[in-house]
């Protein structure tokens, strides 16, 4: 995508899936507060970013990189959600789960 004429400020996790980072931020001169954030994703090592979803997530990369797994942190929710194709489709994962339980989850398919 060519540049924004405004810088993209954001915090960031870095993973085991090789040039791959998600980050929750925003797209500004400055950082908006957590809350009024949404999800990005870079498959570039950072170079360029992309929104997958609106809202702050948790997230968490599965099988290097080919499985996106997010939930929403802004609210309360009982959805988990995964994505097949870089955050282009999302699909509901299971019910049920509290946002603090997210380091470990198992997608049966």
């Amino acid at each position: 995508t060519p540049p924004h004429s405004r810088e993209c400020h954001a915090r960031i996790f870095s993973s085991p899936a090789p040039g791959f980072a998600m980050g929750v931020g925003s797209v500004g001169e400055s950082l908006l507060p957590y809350e009024e954030s949404d999800t990005f994703l870079s498959t570039d090592a950072g170079v360029t970013w992309t929104m997958i979803r609106q809202d702050a997530h948790k997230y968490e990369f599965g099988d290097k990189g080919s499985i996106l797994v997010v939930i929403n942190d802004e609210e309360g929710t009982d959805t988990v959600r995964y994505s097949l194709d870089l955050g282009k489709t999302w699909y509901v994962g299971g019910t049920k789960y509290c946002r603090e339980g997210l380091c470990t989850l198992c997608l049966l398919f």
